[in-house]
């Protein structure tokens, strides 16, 4: 662990993490604020961004109990909400200490799509909070809404289990998730959406008002007011990162302004070694790259098991002092090489910027998302987990 860290970092910056929570409460108020931290918080470390976001929310969201009982080590009195697949986290909450078991359920709610298996929840551990998920028009995961209140025996059946006056825990919350917001300006397949959810959210609400509704993540909480309900869910956007260009066209187009969102991520490595290459070497695997002149070349310790893509082979740069210095030959396993000839500074234990902002020059998520053909959430989210997070500023 030792020797990757001093290969390879990351830099994140708490002043970046706070301001970009702050202003997307200022938008999304009064509903409440829920920061997804799920999966490594995509890529820019669990506990060490929950510990900073910890005054900015009234909610995190994780994938899995696994994940929540990671955040219950620092955090016992946050709402956590696993939103995550959960049949098998039945055994890992049977293998907790029960005198540990009570005190973490307290603050924990459970999403689940299967009525039947929160029956089974409910029996086991009645100390949960169960949200109902709603299929609204993603087909993955929830119950259809329209077989429910075409079947009043069902739905009289689930609005028994919310009653308070059952005698059995609650259910507290209904939720969705959108399918199409952040790819169009158009919202029509949202608002459809949001249409059977609302339909079926009035006829549970006369049995239970105070129940816990919400369907937006980052790009809805932005686009769409009507969707940010009693919570919402920031992922991609509290990390400083657009959901997609066009939802940062349409925030100019509806509201006359871009919020600014600050990226809290910025990935280092040092140059391992440097030589020159005669013109007309080849470099790395496959020889895909022949230089045309006697050339400088630097080893950078990354490659795609770190999470640097093998798509940005011949394609990508990196920075040093700010200077572009491009990626040559495929990426490989563990390293990348770069042409430094224009950067005499360039040296074993130079730093290297991957990813993130330099002084006057950048390589955003987004640009090594194109040049990879995917988008800036895997970018960010894949890099190695082993890799340490540093908290800046």
């Amino acid at each position: 662990m030792s020797h990757l860290q001093n290969q390879s970092w990351l830099a994140i910056s708490r002043s970046a993490l706070r301001h970009n929570a702050n202003l997307l409460r200022q938008i999304t108020g009064p509903a409440a604020f829920g920061a997804v931290i799920k999966s490594n918080a995509y890529g820019h470390g669990f506990l060490e961004t929950a510990r900073t976001l910890e005054p900015c929310v009234d909610w995190f969201c994780v994938n899995t109990l696994s994940e929540a009982l990671d955040l219950y080590q620092i955090n016992q009195h946050t709402p956590c909400l696993v939103m995550g697949l959960n049949g098998q986290d039945l055994q890992l909450l049977a293998d907790q200490d029960p005198k540990i078991l009570k005190s973490f359920l307290r603050p924990i709610h459970v999403a689940v799509s299967d009525p039947a298996l929160a029956c089974d929840w409910l029996n086991r551990y009645p100390e949960l909070q169960l949200h109902l998920k709603i299929d609204s028009g993603l087909s993955r995961l929830g119950c259809n809404p329209d077989t429910l209140l075409q079947q009043p025996e069902q739905l009289q059946d689930l609005a028994s289990r919310i009653n308070p006056q059952s005698g059995r825990p609650n259910w507290t919350g209904l939720m969705t998730h959108f399918a199409n917001v952040e790819d169009v300006s158009e919202q029509g397949y949202a608002q459809a959406q949001l249409a059977r959810f609302t339909a079926l959210r009035q006829e549970l609400k006369r049995f239970q008002p105070a129940l816990l509704c919400h369907t937006a993540a980052s790009a809805a909480s932005l686009l769409l007011p009507a969707a940010r309900l009693d919570l919402v869910r920031c992922g991609i956007a509290l990390y400083g990162l657009w959901p997609s260009n066009e939802t940062r066209l349409s925030c100019l187009s509806q509201f006359g302004q871009i919020p600014e969102l600050r990226p809290a991520l910025r990935w280092f490595a040092r140059i391992a070694h440097t030589h020159r290459v005669p013109a007309g070497s080849s470099i790395g695997y496959g020889c895909t790259r022949r230089v045309e002149q006697d050339t400088t070349i630097a080893v950078v310790p990354v490659g795609y098991y770190e999470g640097y893509d093998r798509l940005l082979s011949n394609q990508a740069y990196v920075l040093i002092n700010d200077q572009r210095a491009p990626v040559l030959g495929r990426v490989s396993m563990n390293m990348i090489t770069i042409d430094v000839s224009l950067i005499p500074a360039a040296s074993p234990g130079t730093p290297v910027l991957l990813l993130g902002n330099g002084e006057h020059d950048q390589v955003s998520a987004e640009q090594l998302a194109a040049w990879s053909g995917t988008i800036n959430y895997e970018v960010v989210t894949r890099i190695l987990p082993a890799i340490e997070r540093r908290l800046v500023d």
